[in-house]
């Protein structure tokens, strides 16, 4: 009788992650593949990446190719409104015939990776921002993420904005001096922000060289720059803030609750910036444990995988399994 495969998948904008297990919590097999980001290369291309990472963990563990996977979780970014991930799972249960499928923002994967007590929240900051929280009893709240649109603020795309914008202004007359201005013109090799700006504008890789700008934020930081102090600072507030929003709303306590955070801005172990997030949780959340996240996401994504499959909360023994055989495990070809 062959066994019960599951397959879990995080997605990113610029990477994917999958893992196959059994109903055990064995991590039989991992790949890495491209994006898995609708928004950037559609719905089919998404299915057709989840259905590639699909045939590599099947044969990395053994298996024939047509062997029937059971479960599929998706946890994928830039999924955020109730109609994608409904035309998503469809598009993947029919590709996945047979299968249980569910798809979700990826969001959730930290939330399932680093919960430990029956409630908590999460909190993933890289390129952009986003928060949910769970109660004991299930009941959740989290936000759409589509950006200022949406009330967001914060990630590494937000910060370069931010650092660009204090630049310009200090270079122009019209804000306060700060040394990112100094910082921008090294980091670009230009002579004026005004021609960093002119570079930048209509660049088709925009987005990514804002991103890139977290260390210039970081440095002038360091130096005790106002300016920069002030940025990280609301950084700081945006995290908490959006934290306990969705905590108060998803009705769940601080006190014995988890608050896991991560995504590159929030785990890079800038002291100063971590200190601060610290302090204001235990300020205004007394009580919850804060912890930033060591697993990979797509761990998140095997649990909420052996959580459906067990239909209810994944028990520690088949947690530590899970955890165990993943960091052994190489990833497949």
């Amino acid at each position: 009788m062959s066994r019960r495969l599951l397959l879990a998948v995080s997605g990113g904008i610029v990477a994917t992650d999958a893992l196959l297990l059994d109903g055990a919590g064995t991590v039989l097999a991992r790949a890495r593949a491209g994006s898995t980001s609708v928004k950037r290369i559609g719905a089919p291309q998404v299915v057709a990446v989840v259905d590639a990472l699909r045939a590599k963990v099947l044969a990395a563990a053994g298996e024939p190719p047509d062997a029937q996977v059971h479960r599929v979780v998706a946890l994928l970014a830039d999924i955020d409104l109730p109609a994608e991930r409904r035309d998503l799972a469809a598009a993947l249960s029919t590709q996945f015939p047979g299968a249980g499928v569910t798809v979700e923002n990826d969001i959730h994967a930290v939330l399932w990776a680093g919960l430990r007590r029956p409630a908590g929240a999460a909190v993933y900051c890289a390129e952009g921002i986003n928060a949910i929280a769970r109660s004991a009893t299930g009941r959740t709240f989290g936000y759409l993420a589509l950006g200022t649109i949406s009330g967001d603020w914060g990630g590494a795309l937000s910060l370069g904005r931010e650092v660009l914008y204090a630049a310009s202004r200090a270079e122009d007359g019209r804000g306060p001096e700060t040394s990112l201005r100094f910082h921008v013109l090294a980091a670009f090799r230009r002579r004026s922000v005004r021609d960093v700006v002119e570079t930048l504008q209509g660049a088709e890789d925009l987005e990514e060289r804002l991103a890139g700008l977290l260390p210039v934020l970081t440095a002038a930081d360091a130096e005790g720059d106002p300016v920069a102090r002030a940025i990280l600072d609301r950084l700081a507030e945006e995290v908490v803030t959006m934290t306990r929003a969705a905590m108060e709303r998803a009705l769940v306590p601080p006190s014995g609750s988890d608050i896991i955070l991560a995504g590159h801005v929030l785990t890079q172990g800038y002291e100063r910036l971590d200190n601060r997030i610290d302090e204001l949780f235990a300020e205004r959340l007394p009580g919850a444990a804060v912890a930033r996240l060591t697993l990979p996401p797509v761990a998140g994504a095997a649990l909420a995988a052996l959580g459906a499959e067990h239909g209810g909360p994944v028990g520690e023994v088949v947690s530590a399994r899970l955890q165990e055989s993943l960091h052994r495990l190489p990833e497949a070809g």
